[in-house]
């Protein structure tokens, strides 16, 4: 059973273009402000991996962007494009907002956005949460709430919720996003599934992923070590 389902509507070109679009201005923003893109890139690769596994699972049921098929190419790059604007973009901004505001604006707004621009009320994107991924979630949460030393502050996480309760709020507010908790998609349990997703599945989740290992550097290491071992 479905405890939350989040729908998207509109023109999955356009929203992926957005998408593309909040990437590399958001890359040109921290470079510009010659700001270290490690936990973008980090929380990119993973929230990626996460997505990717989603559509093997049939946990996410998405359209496909002009060009490419349903297949594992297309889920793939997808897949690199959705980790990327999301987890990656996400974190970043959580810890980098004040020298991300083109970001941060265009981010709470890329919902909305693609669907006026597209003026379609198609379903582009379906994401079934269930039980088992609330609990995975939950995990996640309390590896980062129980963390000493944290790299990551709660401050971020906190700007972070608040982002993504607000960037739902506004993609419900002109129909672009809907939401539904069991089977309901009233105005309280909308909010209900909003405030899930921005506090746990935005907020303390990404928060999570940031507290990680640096993927890169540790896909690096075992690279040089098989190097030598050769």
């Amino acid at each position: 059973m479905n405890i939350f389902t989040f729908k998207r509507y509109g023109d999955i070109n356009i929203q992926y273009l957005i998408r593309i679009l909040v990437i590399i201005i958001h890359f040109i923003e921290l470079k510009l402000n010659s700001i270290n893109s490690t936990i973008f890139n980090n929380v990119g690769i993973y929230w990626s991996l996460v997505e990717f596994i989603l559509v093997l699972l049939k946990r996410r049921k998405i359209d496909n962007i002009y060009l490419l098929s349903n297949n594992l190419i297309g889920n793939i790059i997808q897949s690199l494009i959705r980790g990327y604007s999301e987890g990656g973009v996400f974190t970043s901004i959580g810890k980098y907002y004040s020298f991300t505001p083109v970001t941060t604006i265009l981010l709470v707004f890329s919902s909305a956005l693609s669907y006026k621009i597209s003026k379609k009320t198609k379903l582009t994107s379906k994401r079934e949460v269930k039980v088992t991924q609330i609990l995975l979630t939950m995990i996640t949460c309390i590896y980062y709430i129980t963390k000493s030393n944290k790299t990551y502050s709660i401050k971020y996480v906190i700007v972070m919720s608040f982002i993504g309760f607000l960037w739902n709020l506004i993609g419900d507010f002109v129909k672009a996003r809907e939401a539904e908790f069991i089977t309901k998609n009233n105005l309280n349990c909308r909010l209900f599934a909003y405030l899930y997703d921005g506090i746990f599945e935005i907020g303390l989740l990404y928060g999570g992923l940031a507290e990680l290992p640096n993927i890169i550097s540790f896909l690096r290491n075992i690279m040089v070590n098989i190097y030598y071992l050769l």
